[in-house]
């Protein structure tokens, strides 16, 4: 008996505990659904609005060429966003179940061949591989974060929702005017800039914070400061007062010869007509006279590691120059008047001819065929019923006529 009910008992509970098995695993587990300030690892969560994300993007000129790293990425939405423009992006999460969530909505999305998601630490993450980094967290994590942003390659864009990187300014904001978390900031990681360098034209010394920069160009003795100095990415652009070359036997050759190119007869022995960096006193500096009245400015408009000197330009060039602008220009202003405007293929040689022997260049095509046609214009504009003015050869100079 007391066997026989023991095993009684026995094969009871077992029946008891396989129903209870049954029972659990025909339960199934309720899907996660994330809530608007549950908490995270450093911060809580809140969704960026969609329009916002979409700032963003567009703020970062992402495109499928680029890689996208979403730190902190929730739900998804700026990955998956990223995604459907195309992008590879692979957002960065430490919530185990908010990567779970995300992977479901990037299947849901179809983007999940381009949008991948990780289960990491965001400070201990690689970020080398992403050209545009995606950020929706506190000021004092952007900060965190910002000495390993400063190491990436230059170029690299950064866009953050409502917080800032402290006092790098960004290099873009924008406004959409919503309720709340609705301002986009862009940065783009610029080049380390800031030292010595040695060029052709001198000694540069760059002073550097973040994308501004400061500084000097020394030539011989002389020592100039740099302005309008522009840094974005790895794309650098600055002005040096008084770099070009010759400026005292330009301005003399400009105020007593009918004259107006940088001269390219320079004597024997002289400067280098390719040269750009001489020596020259602060005051011939600040004396611009001479250039301005030719439309010239005595500044050097420089690209890092790289200065393009000037050079005469050449026939066809000035030829489709004379074509393509002053013709067509005044084409328009005498049909706004009721006139055509014929001008003969030799008239454009003959100005492109006399262009090169004044060593003037494009800024000298228009004065002799404006001298001529401003006549014209007087006395028909208004007062003729329109017809054709033709420019011609007569001699060894040009006639307007109109028929």
């Amino acid at each position: 008996m007391f066997a026989s009910h023991s095993a009684s008992r026995g094969l009871s509970a077992l029946i008891l505990a396989a129903i209870a098995v049954c029972s659990y695993a025909q339960t199934p587990k309720a899907e996660f659904k994330p809530e608007v300030g549950q908490a995270g690892k450093d911060v809580v969560w809140v969704p960026s609005p969609q329009e916002l994300v979409d700032k963003m993007l567009d703020m970062a000129k992402v495109t499928p060429r680029d890689y996208l790293i979403d730190l902190g990425s929730g739900d998804g939405r700026t990955v998956i966003t990223a995604a459907k423009r195309g992008t590879r992006a692979l957002g960065i999460e430490y919530n185990p179940e908010m990567v779970a969530l995300s992977k479901r909505n990037a299947i849901e999305a179809g983007v999940s061949e381009k949008a991948s998601f990780v289960e990491a630490d965001i400070f201990k993450s690689d970020l080398s591989r992403a050209t545009v980094i995606s950020l929706f967290l506190l000021t004092e994590l952007n900060l965190k974060l910002r000495p390993t942003i400063l190491t990436l390659k230059p170029g690299t864009r950064i866009v953050s929702n409502t917080f800032k990187m402290g006092d790098w300014e960004p290099d873009q904001t924008a406004e959409l005017g919503c309720d709340s978390y609705c301002t986009a900031y862009l940065w783009i990681v610029p080049a380390r800039v800031e030292g010595r360098w040695k060029t052709a034209q001198g000694e540069l010394t760059l002073r550097q914070e973040f994308q501004k920069f400061s500084g000097t160009l020394k030539s011989g003795n002389v020592t100039a400061p740099i302005s309008k100095a522009s840094l974005r990415g790895d794309q650098i652009a600055f002005i040096a007062a008084g770099a070009f070359s010759g400026f005292q036997q330009i301005a003399h050759r400009r105020a007593m010869r009918d004259q107006i190119g940088f001269g390219r007869d320079q004597a024997a022995g002289g400067v280098d007509p390719d040269a750009i960096a001489v020596d020259f006193s602060a005051e011939q500096v600040e004396n611009v006279a001479n250039f301005q009245a030719y439309g010239f400015l005595p500044e050097l408009v420089a690209r890092f590691t790289r200065v393009v000197p000037f050079r005469a330009l050449d026939a066809a060039t000035l030829k489709d120059i004379l074509r393509t602008d002053v013709v067509l220009r005044m084409t328009r202003e005498f049909k706004l008047e009721g006139f055509d405007l014929a001008i003969e293929e030799v008239v454009l040689d003959h100005l492109v001819d006399d262009a090169l022997r004044r060593q003037t260049g494009a800024r000298g095509l228009a004065s002799t065929l404006t001298r001529q046609l401003e006549d014209v214009a007087f006395g028909a504009f208004g007062i003729e019923h329109g017809g054709t003015v033709y420019v011609r050869i007569a001699g060894d100079d040009l006639a307007v006529e109109i028929a």
